[in-house]
């Protein structure tokens, strides 16, 4: 199996949970930030350095605020493993959703060679459906 580069990876099939008819492709900013939810949703990948790859920020929900900001820095890195993206700022704040249950506000603001993008959401809202994309 060849080992590649990140940088060589540019084009990849939209990962939704009913691929359309087309089977809609994803590419650019729009791939990396799929990427990276991937990796805020899943511990272990499949590959290469896969184990342990990920952080599933979903597990901080019921956290105290103090407790969560020092995870920032941690997913952070792990983020930013992926060579694509440079920087990555990473701040959770402690809340609660619209059923009143505890919960977590993820806030995500990457830089990558096509310009910055941002992951604003609800930990406990971060499912798969959000890992889709278009062109």
């Amino acid at each position: 199996m060849a080992i590649n580069a990140a940088s060589t990876y540019g084009l990849d099939i939209a990962c939704i949970r009913d691929a359309d008819e087309l089977w809609s492709e994803v590419s650019g900013i729009e791939l990396i930030r799929q990427d990276t939810i991937h990796v805020i949703t899943c511990e272990d990948f499949i590959g290469p350095k896969g184990n342990k790859r990920g952080f599933d920020v979903r597990t901080l929900i019921g956290k105290k605020q103090g407790e969560l900001s020092k995870y920032g820095p941690t997913v952070s890195e792990v983020i930013t493993r992926d060579e694509r993206i440079p920087t990555a700022d990473v701040t959770f704040t402690a809340t609660t959703n619209s059923r009143g249950l505890l919960d977590v506000l993820v806030n995500i603001i990457c830089m990558t060679a096509f310009g910055p993008f941002s992951i604003v959401k609800l930990a406990s809202e971060l499912t798969a459906d959000d890992i889709g994309g278009s062109i």
